[in-house]
């Protein structure tokens, strides 16, 4: 998850940087990044310990 939220920060570095978008767009992509970013790491871990908390089938050999 870090390396996408560093593709990001560079994509709205550069826009600003070649007046493509401006400098409230790029405060606003920052920080939509950002939250994406923790929103995908907290709910991945919230679906992985709830998997991991239900009993799973036992195999019959």
């Amino acid at each position: 998850m870090p390396g996408r939220l560093s593709i990001s920060v560079a994509a709205a570095e550069i826009g600003l940087t070649r007046g493509i978008i401006s400098e409230g767009l790029y405060n606003a992509f920052l920080i939509l990044s950002v939250v994406s970013v923790f929103l995908a790491i907290l709910s991945f871990r919230y679906f992985v310990l709830r998997d991991s908390e239900m009993e799973l089938p036992r195999q019959v050999l």
